[in-house]
């Protein structure tokens, strides 16, 4: 009984596997891959990104304040409202975000203010950013 050629087909069988392997994966990216790829076009034209990573192109924000104002301060603890001002140089989504005093985020087209209202500390900071095709963000404190 010859032994050797048992040896080869061992190798012969696990090349025929990821042949086959090969030519599923490819089948499947051909059906779903336009869909995966319309999935992310549509994410990014809702974020007002373009292009993977945000692009360079759409809105940019060409200035970005923020405020903060308390009230209703009972034991250490107030109502806090937090106001972000954007300006950007052309109409367009603009994402705005607030951390420090729990997070909160929302979204305004082109330039204006959005207003965040947590409860927390008397004193404390956080910060407020925006993201458009660049990001900027602002450190406050009451």
């Amino acid at each position: 009984m010859k032994r050797g050629f048992k040896k080869g087909q061992g190798l012969v069988e696990y090349a025929l596997i990821l042949v086959l392997i090969a030519i599923v994966v490819i089948v499947i990216l051909s059906l779903l891959g336009t869909r995966v790829s319309d999935v992310f076009s549509q994410i990014n034209s809702g974020l007002g990104l373009s292009g993977i990573g945000g692009g360079s192109s759409g809105s940019a924000i060409t200035g970005l304040s923020a405020g903060v104002s308390t009230s209703g301060c009972f034991l250490g603890t107030c109502t806090l409202t937090v106001t972000a001002n954007v300006s950007v140089d052309t109409p367009g989504n603009v994402t705005v975000s607030m951390s420090g005093c729990g997070s909160a985020s929302g979204a305004i087209s082109g330039s204006g203010s959005l207003s965040f209202t947590c409860s927390g500390a008397e004193h404390g900071s956080g910060q407020v950013c925006a993201q458009a095709a660049n990001s900027a963000c602002v450190n406050v404190s009451w």
